[in-house]
């Protein structure tokens, strides 16, 4: 009976008054019947035997049908709740699989994932026996998820791995490791025919193009190799020395794969170090603007200015080349580029504040940066914080931002346009644009790179790519500008082919804030 069991106890109460009652009955009414029913002593005796068995064969009876019923009733108790017990532990069972499942399997292409990667390297390991390791990044994934939708890019990620499956031996251990990589496990032990078939089969799948929801994309892929135990005998070494073979293989133009040597861990080190400080700096407001002037060759009157991004450190100056391709990988850029526009923004205030503020204030704007979905709503929040003026600064956008994403850019230029920025096309001519985007373009400015500039006088064909520039300028009613020029030959053909302005060392060097407000006052 359960402690606090009210029916129980009631039930209790009624079998034992029963039972009293009955004993009282029975004793009674026995001994009556027995005196009635005995002529003898001995005839009493006798019956007083027969009735007391009698008595406890009944009793008997009733007592095992009560205990039948109460151990009965205990044993189907015990058994529901033994299997209660099962079913409970059988679903937690199931529940631990399948959580053991999930916390191993990547729900979107089914493949294992990294938790399992690193399971697999480790048991890997232990057995001793050599296997190769390739680290696959997707290149430019990112810009196609952003132009359409992640949906699209979930689309683009299973057919990649449809890809792998095809491509790598059926006993490989392929994984996503999360976003745009995956790693694969390959019983090579060298570097052998076996892997540079994989590298030329997978080079040419990602040569055609990708039909997702009938839309042709291409998709390439940068690919770290590393062998175990020749590179690494433990599995977080050897993941580090694939990662920084893929970082390789990025940097010598993507779309290819890079065995790890020596010589990349501390690259990859230094690679590191350098984001991690460029995210201090940008926090801490260590960076700078420089300007360089552009004049006019004719007038020799500074038209404008450019905004350069600088980075001073103890050291010295970390050079643009080297920091900004880290803030492009590591996502750093639109950080980058909004540091730039505000600094930019707040210099036209003040010149324009202080009377000197005459020209325009030229600022690149990356592709990133320009496509990115707040942008514009960006651009409009530090116009009214600086309280700037649009019609003091010029857009630089390079050609190649226009090309990935030509339609999307033709709108957004012209919803900057119409906010009264100038916009202007930097590093003209390297990109191969298409003319029929070219003539559909809000643009104010060619720069004409300076790739075509260097010592051309020696070179034809940068003559007759420098001369049609002008002219198709000319012709869509823009303006023309060069950079790089040094000499005074540079100049000089510049000059008489109709250039309008010139940027570059032969007038002035980059220079900060003070420098320029001389030249400014002088002019």
């Amino acid at each position: 009976m359960k402690s606090g069991d009210p029916q129980s106890l009631k039930n209790a109460i009624v079998i034992s008054l029963f039972y009293l009652i009955f004993g009282v009955l029975w004793i009674y009414l026995s001994d009556t019947f027995v005196e009635l029913m005995s002529k003898t002593s001995q005839e009493m005796s006798l019956l007083q035997t027969y009735k007391g068995w009698f008595f406890i064969s009944i009793t008997t009876l009733f007592l095992f049908i009560l205990s039948y019923r109460f151990l009965h009733a205990r044993f189907v108790e015990y058994t529901q709740q033994l299997n209660d017990r099962k079913k409970i532990e059988q679903t937690l069972r199931e529940a631990k699989e399948r959580f053991d499942h999930l916390a191993h399997i990547d729900v979107l292409t089914g493949l294992p994932n990294r938790l399992s990667l690193s399971e697999f390297l480790t048991s890997k390991s232990l057995k001793s026996a050599p296997f190769t390791l390739f680290f696959i990044d997707l290149d430019g994934f990112k810009e196609i998820n952003d132009a359409y939708g992640h949906r699209f890019g979930d689309e683009l990620l299973i057919r990649v791995t449809q890809i792998l499956k095809e491509v790598f031996p059926a006993e490989s251990y392929i994984v996503r490791t999360g976003g745009d990589e995956f790693a694969i496990i390959l019983e090579v032990a060298q570097e052998n025919s076996a892997i540079e078939s994989c590298m030329t089969q997978l080079h040419d799948f990602f040569n055609a193009p990708i039909l997702i929801n009938t839309i042709d994309v291409y998709i390439t892929a940068s690919i770290g190799i590393a062998i175990y135990p020749k590179d690494a005998d433990n599995t977080e070494e050897l993941l580090q020395k694939a990662d920084a073979a893929m970082y390789r293989a990025k940097n010598m133009g993507r779309n290819t794969y890079s065995y790890y040597n020596s010589g990349l861990t501390q690259e990859v080190l230094e690679r590191t170090t350098l984001a991690s400080n460029l995210k201090k700096a940008i926090a801490n407001h260590e960076l700078l603007l420089h300007y360089q002037p552009q004049i006019d060759p004719n007038s020799e009157k500074m038209t404008g200015v450019e905004a350069l991004l600088r980075w001073p450190t103890p050291e010295g100056m970390i050079p643009p080349s080297l920091f900004i391709p880290i803030a492009e990988e590591r996502g750093l850029i639109v950080e980058l580029g909004s540091f730039v526009l505000e600094e930019g923004f707040r210099m036209a205030k003040k010149w324009s504040q202080e009377g000197r503020l005459t020209r325009r204030i030229a600022i690149n704007v990356s592709a990133k940066q320009l496509i990115h979905p707040h942008f514009l709503a960006k651009l409009e929040e530090l116009l009214q914080k600086t309280k700037c003026d649009p019609a003091w600064i010029e857009i630089e956008i390079t050609e190649s931002s226009i090309l990935e994403y030509p339609e999307k850019v033709i709108a957004l230029l012209g919803m900057i346009k119409e906010k009264g920025f100038k916009i202007s096309i930097d590093d003209f001519g390297t990109g191969y644009s298409s003319l029929s985007y070219l003539k559909n373009l809000p643009v104010d400015k060619l720069k004409i790179d300076i790739s075509f500039v260097r010592n051309i006088t020696d070179h034809p064909k940068n003559q007759t790519i420098v001369k049609t520039i002008i002219a198709l300028a000319k012709g869509l009613g823009m303006t023309t500008i060069a950079e790089g020029v040094e000499t005074a030959e540079e100049l000089r053909f510049m000059c008489e082919n109709g250039i309008d302005a010139i940027q570059g060392y032969y007038y002035h060097k980059p220079m900060n804030s003070a420098s320029l407000i001389s030249i400014i006052d002088k002019n």
